[in-house]
């Protein structure tokens, strides 16, 4: 073990050189330095001189962890692995997925009779070895910026390298891009497999989502051979999304009550064209979505519970910052299509759901598509969506006052008096019915606002409206 005692005086001078340079340029990212990580050797057990170095890292801890600490318990938390192939000089250091099997090595990393091929979860991190990339330097706009067409394995890996990432769908850190940073590479003798690599991790950090006034959730919806909920490695994940619930069924759990969903995602023909659709016969897919006894939703659907789900295209929107008031400003009656066709991963879509929909009728939210994931390379129709959903709270009862019904009127957040109904306006917090400001007010006052942020009760000259601020 003496060469890495002599690694650990190796880390010191490295820090104190560091010190003279540059500051890593951190903003927007999550960031470790000197992360050191054990070779497939010390997937169980770590190295003498460092007791906390394992050979399965996790992007969403920026740790690395031991074998018996994930298995069976949080497969999805582990991204990547070091290997360093033993038994010759300068044998090639690699960098691996966690999917690959016998290609990134999955029998190699073993804890008593079990081994990474073992893992239920196996996450499909992919890696790109870039040049020209100051790993220091680099913001989260630059690391966006770079077209990124990855692998599950770097080969060989080099000290000095900077290596660009992108975390699976099914990790703890879903759908993460970073950059790391090979600072050095020592093994226990030249031709040994055990080893140590330290390097520097950058990871973008998520996005904030907006969520005031509104039901917030990301689902995974498959497309028609979902149907049944049966796909191997999707497990319980169906075809039908509903927007009451902010979840997939399959055609056998929506069947007692067909009014609780509301959308079908769909993948056509060998192109995989994506496409949204509401639960009518669009297309004529409905032939397709069938339960477990081969029944078809055109058989098993009636005009009662057919829920006649509309969209809109809304580029223009930035889904993770729209306010609740800005989607609650939105005409309803400007979602009027039944199918979008061809959507993309990154599509942001309006939705109005229908007048018999378990949701609410002509509840308004907004959709984007983050992800669409082929299971597999001969059946281009199957695939997974994974979707991130906005529902205005409670927008059955939220409504824009009209003038020719009432005694005010609400534009944005400005509550303009309309008629003498009374001495005062009354403003209520939507969920306890709090009392939450009084305000005296003549015809033609303009009250502001703009320091609210959420579903309120408004009440003047005997009428209430529920609105979002």
């Amino acid at each position: 073990m003496k060469r890495f005692r002599l690694f650990l005086a190796g880390i010191v001078v490295m820090t104190a050189v560091s010190a003279t340079q540059a500051a890593v340029v951190t903003d927007g990212f999550d960031f470790v330095e000197n992360l050191v990580v054990g070779s497939q050797n010390y997937v169980q057990t770590a190295p003498v001189d460092y007791p906390e170095s394992f050979a399965f890292i996790s992007v969403n801890d920026l740790k690395t962890y031991a074998f018996d600490d994930v298995f069976g318990v949080q497969e999805n938390n582990i991204d990547m692995k070091f290997y360093i192939m033993g038994g010759s000089n300068n044998a090639t250091v690699r960098l691996y997925s966690m999917d690959g099997g016998n290609n990134t090595k999955d029998s190699e990393y073993k804890s008593g009779d079990k081994t990474q091929a073992d893992f239920t979860v196996k996450n499909a991190t992919r890696f790109m070895a870039v040049k020209g990339v100051d790993f220091d330097a680099a913001t989260v706009d630059q690391l966006k910026s770079l077209s990124f067409t990855g692998t599950n394995a770097v080969n060989p890996v080099n000290e000095g390298d900077v290596i660009v990432f992108k975390t699976a769908e099914t990790s703890k850190a879903a759908d993460r891009l970073g950059l790391i940073k090979v600072h050095s590479i020592v093994k226990e003798n030249e031709t040994s497999s055990k080893g140590v690599i330290t390097v520097s991790i950058k990871v973008v950090k998520p996005a904030k989502v907006e969520t005031t006034g509104f039901r917030y959730g990301v689902v995974k919806v498959g497309t028609y051979g979902f149907s049944t909920g049966t796909v191997e490695g999707y497990e319980g994940i169906g075809s039908l999304l509903s927007i009451k619930d902010l979840k997939s069924y399959t055609v056998d759990e929506a069947k007692s009550n067909f009014r609780n969903v509301d959308i079908k995602l769909h993948l056509q023909g060998a192109d995989s064209e994506p496409r949204v659709y509401s639960m009518e016969n669009g297309d004529s897919k409905n032939s397709q979505y069938k339960d477990a006894e081969g029944n078809t939703l055109q058989a098993l659907l009636t005009a009662e519970t057919t829920n006649a789900t509309r969209f809109l295209a809304a580029d223009d929107i930035d889904f993770d910052n729209v306010t609740a008031s800005e989607i609650a400003a939105i005409d309803p009656e400007t979602i009027g299509k039944g199918t979008i066709k061809p959507a993309a991963e990154g599509d942001v879509i309006l939705f109005k759901t229908d007048e018999n929909s378990t949701a609410g009728s002509k509840v308004v939210g907004v959709m984007r598509i983050d992800r669409i994931t082929l299971v597999n390379n001969v059946n281009k129709e199957l695939g997974c969506y994974t979707v991130s959903i906005k529902v205005l709270d409670n927008t059955e009862s939220v409504s824009v006052p009209k003038v020719a019904n009432n005694e005010w009127s609400l534009k944005g957040k400005s509550v303009r008096i309309l008629a003498d109904a009374g001495s005062k306006l009354n403003v209520y917090a939507a969920g306890s019915g709090q009392l939450v400001k009084t305000i005296d007010v003549v015809a033609g006052d303009v009250i502001d606002f703009s320091n609210f942020s959420g579903a309120y009760i408004v009440s003047y000259g005997g009428k209430s409206e529920k609105v979002i601020f």
